[in-house]
């Protein structure tokens, strides 16, 4: 059992060092290299067996359950730890849900590839890809999108029909 700023995370016999990995309330995520080592529902893991005073790799790892709706920034951190010390390692993760659109605008013309998508709070969503696909976030999407195209236009994509969230990729129209 270690306390910590997260809180109190029960975990596997400590060694001479260790570390607690926390994942802002992201719970599932294993450590690569460990065995039976995931963060709890608030997100907290605490990672046993560490070697002293020479580099440890902790890097999160997904199973197939989650790759689609967790999304972690940053996936390497190499600790030196001194003997008998609990480090701190904090991953940056967040819930993400992916869908995929097709997005014209009204002349019909595919989006510039590498246009970006953003949402009513200006949080980027996706870029578009070749033919004017995106992959976008839509976890917590707050609609309508927009963009700014190459020629200093704005543009905006309202939210879908209900029969059209039903498809695998949806059409979407950017009106200026």
């Amino acid at each position: 059992m270690v306390m910590h700023s997260h809180g109190i995370t029960l975990g596997q016999y400590l060694s001479e060092s260790a570390a607690v990995v926390h994942t802002p309330r992201i719970g599932d995520i294993g450590i690569e290299n460990t065995q039976h080592i995931r963060t709890d529902r608030w997100g907290n893991a605490i990672v046993p067996n560490l070697v002293p005073y020479y580099y440890n790799e902790l890097t999160p790892t997904l199973d197939s359950r989650h790759i689609h709706t967790i999304k972690i920034d940053g996936t390497v951190h190499r600790l030196v730890p001194r003997q008998g010390a609990i480090m701190a390692v904090e991953f940056s993760a967040s819930h993400q849900q992916q869908h995929y659109a097709r997005i014209t605008q009204a002349s019909g013309q595919p989006l510039p590839f590498g246009t970006i998508l953003y949402d009513a709070e200006n949080r980027n969503r996706g870029v578009i890809s070749a033919g004017g696909i995106a992959s976008m976030d839509i976890y917590r999407l707050k609609w309508p999108l927009h963009s700014n195209l190459t020629n200093k236009q704005r543009c905006s994509i309202d939210r879908p029909a209900e029969k059209i969230t039903a498809k695998r990729v949806w059409p979407l129209v950017c009106h200026s």
